[in-house]
């Protein structure tokens, strides 16, 4: 039986860093051993407004075809203005809240109600030229978005619409109840019309992929769907970045990886902290941060706790993944939003992956405590006492026993795409 050859258009690619490259590049790199050819489509990253750059990222699909597009990026202009520099200012998630410039509150205005779904979206004429293209010389047999940003779903509908094409959505994170959404002020009619733009998205694609059953029963609400149409398959970690063993550090180490803001449980993680120190003052513990820490949130970390703290800022994959084997403990938390209880950040898989004790900080996040406590190394707390002795527990058992493969296993890239390619291929 002759490969489907799939086009899969999304915004994030290597080199671009951050968590929401890591999906599709991870699946782009397993697809053909089950059956099924991935072609990209993508932003040239000279052009793209990426939170990170990851060059690491670039080995695991150097085998893959990939074809840039230029774009036009309203966020470069929005940084030049606010930072005299075109990258340095584009914001992460939602534009800042609390600042008094008029620029800055023109722009969060802008953005809201007059740049829908997302600032992304004038990738779109780039990149349809580019699909319309690729579709007509490639055989493609099916088409693949990817979101955030959302936008890039719209190229989607319209391929669909132009040639009949089976058109597979995948959500990595809900749409119109994005957290960050909450910070823009949108008006009533701004709010509608981003809903009606998922409710299209949803009704005309032939297949639904998303991380978690929350947003899985989330997108079924909302759309003409069945069950049969909506598929869950969950981030995961690759074994090749497991390979190698780290040894713990010698001094106890607290980590934490990843985005880190306003909305995640960081008081919870100050006062847990605070009372460890004061209860275990026998076990010195220093605090390593590695990902885009808030500056209002690490500010505040270092005026509450009399601990040591290593912020690492944004680091490559790699050195993350090192990171998460050579701590004690990892925290956990995501942003506290309406559908927490499906919010499963891509990490979990890699932070059990990394065999360190997990403590989750989350104590509504069900279906990313469902995973975690899947292993008896690993903890969900709710209040700060519960947390103080949570991390201690995790350092005077360190090494004593540990998840074993086969129950990792499940949630390997690997094993992970082979459910992937067996959608496509019935599409």
């Amino acid at each position: 039986m002759a490969k489907k050859r799939v086009l899969i258009i999304t915004y994030y690619w290597p080199p671009s860093g951050g968590s929401g490259v890591q999906r599709w590049a991870y699946f782009a790199k397993y697809l053909e051993q089950f059956g099924v050819v991935p072609i990209v489509l993508t932003v040239d990253p000279k052009k793209a407004s990426y939170p990170s750059i990851d060059n690491d990222l670039l080995k695991d699909v150097e085998h893959i075809e990939v074809h840039r597009t230029s774009t036009f990026e309203p966020l470069q202009i929005y940084s030049l203005l606010t930072t005299g520099k075109k990258k340095e200012g584009i914001p992460y998630g939602s534009i800042e809240t609390k600042s008094k410039s008029p620029i800055k509150k023109l722009g969060r205005y802008v953005r809201a109600n007059l740049i829908l779904p997302d600032a992304r979206k004038y990738w779109n004429s780039y990149a349809l030229k580019a699909a319309r293209k690729l579709i007509q010389n490639n055989e493609i047999d099916v088409v693949v978005t990817t979101g955030p940003p959302h936008s890039t779903h719209l190229i989607g509908e319209k391929l669909k619409t132009q040639f009949n094409i089976p058109w597979l959505v995948d959500f990595r994170d809900p749409w119109s109840e994005m957290f960050y959404n909450q910070d823009l002020p949108m008006t009533k009619a701004s709010i509608k019309k981003n809903e009606d733009l998922e409710v299209s998205i949803l009704n005309k694609a032939d297949k639904v992929v998303t991380v978690s059953q929350y947003i899985a029963d989330l997108l079924l609400k909302k759309s003409k769907k069945s069950k049969n149409d909506i598929h869950i398959i969950e981030n995961g970690y690759d074994d090749r970045l497991f390979k190698e063993k780290y040894e713990k550090k010698t001094q106890n180490t607290i980590a934490y990886v990843g985005y880190l803001g306003k909305h995640h449980n960081y008081e919870l993680l100050v006062e847990g902290l605070s009372i460890f120190v004061k209860q275990y003052p026998e076990n010195e513990i220093t605090l390593e941060l590695a990902g885009n820490i808030e500056p209002v949130v690490l500010e505040l970390l270092k005026q509450k706790l009399s601990i040591q703290i290593e912020n690492h800022g944004i680091v490559s994959h790699e050195a993350a993944i090192q990171l998460m084997q050579e701590a004690h403990v990892l925290l956990f938390t995501v942003p506290k939003t309406n559908y927490i209880k499906g919010l499963i950040s891509g990490k979990i898989f890699e932070y059990i992956a990394s065999k360190t004790p997990v403590i989750s900080l989350n104590s509504d996040a069900e279906e990313a405590n469902k995973i975690i406590s899947q292993f008896d190394t690993n903890f969900v707390v709710e209040n700060p006492n519960e947390m103080a002795s949570a991390i201690n527990n995790c350092i005077m058992n360190t090494g004593n026993s540990q998840p074993t493969n086969d129950k990792i296993s499940q949630y390997s890239r690997e094993n992970l795409t082979r459910k992937l390619g067996n959608i496509i291929k019935v599409m």
